[in-house]
């Protein structure tokens, strides 16, 4: 009887198909070159992707340049040192500080530094092309304050 029971367990595991079941395959949702980068005002006259991606390099530096040459961190905060701000572009072309530093949301440099990138421009959002889908991305922006 134990080995008619035994016999059965096992033809039931090696009937059984759960195990080797294998998952669907998911879209490939990792950054392409040849996803459409979010693009400012100003820099849709750019086709190449490259050219598209330094001109928002230098569009965001330059907004950052100016609002910073209005008020400058260092005297406010006493800050000798590279401040790494975590932005992200949303899926409606919104530029959003996430964190200074990687750790940083609450301080009063913080809430400074997010006014500042609040009065943003909007953006064209980023666009995955093989979904046809906007998506967010996300930017780690050196800013060196003397």
């Amino acid at each position: 009887m134990r080995s008619i029971f035994l016999g059965y367990i096992f033809l039931c595991l090696l009937s059984c198909n759960q195990f080797n079941k294998t998952s669907p395959n998911k879209p490939d949702t990792s950054w392409q070159t040849s996803d459409q980068p979010p693009v400012f005002p100003g820099c849709e006259q750019h086709t190449n992707v490259e050219d598209q991606w330094l001109c928002f390099q230098k569009s965001i530096s330059k907004l950052f340049f100016n609002a910073l040459k209005d008020q400058p961190i260092s005297n406010t905060f006493k800050v000798n040192d590279t401040l790494w701000l975590h932005l992200r572009v949303d899926h409606s072309g919104t530029v959003v500080l996430d964190a200074i530093n990687e750790t940083d949301t609450i301080s009063t440099m913080f809430q400074k530094i997010e006014k500042m990138v609040s009065q943003f421009p909007k953006l064209s959002p980023p666009t995955k092309t093989n979904l046809g889908v906007t998506t967010q991305v996300k930017v780690r922006l050196p800013i060196q304050v003397p």
